[in-house]
């Protein structure tokens, strides 16, 4: 018989999403952090009024949505720093040809 978990961001109930946080890897099929996952389950599990629950879900939820956005857009970031480094060296290249048919033309 095989295990099978329940990803409390998207609801997926399989034995990859189990495989997955056991290794502490993203929900296969919304990518919700392991660790967000069982801190939701941890409350869920709990006695806490169900509106706190809820609303820790939705918090913690948002959260983990801005840690992976933020991570993609640090990725973007550095893309854009190497394009504008090579940018940077082409007109440096530039400049210093234009320079030297400056001083040729004197």
């Amino acid at each position: 018989m095989s295990i099978k978990e329940t990803c409390p961001g998207c609801d997926a109930r399989t034995t990859d999403v189990a495989a997955a946080f056991a290794a502490d890897e993203p929900c296969p099929n919304c990518g919700l952090s392991a660790s967000a996952a069982h801190e939701i389950m941890t409350v869920r599990g709990s006695r806490a009024d169900d509106a706190i629950k809820a609303q820790f879900e939705e918090l913690r939820l948002r959260a983990d949505r801005a840690e992976r956005d933020r991570e993609v857009l640090e990725n973007v970031l550095a893309d854009i720093y190497e394009v504008l480094k090579g940018w940077e060296r082409y007109v440096d290249r530039e400049t210093q040809k234009d320079w030297e048919r400056g001083q040729r033309g004197h």
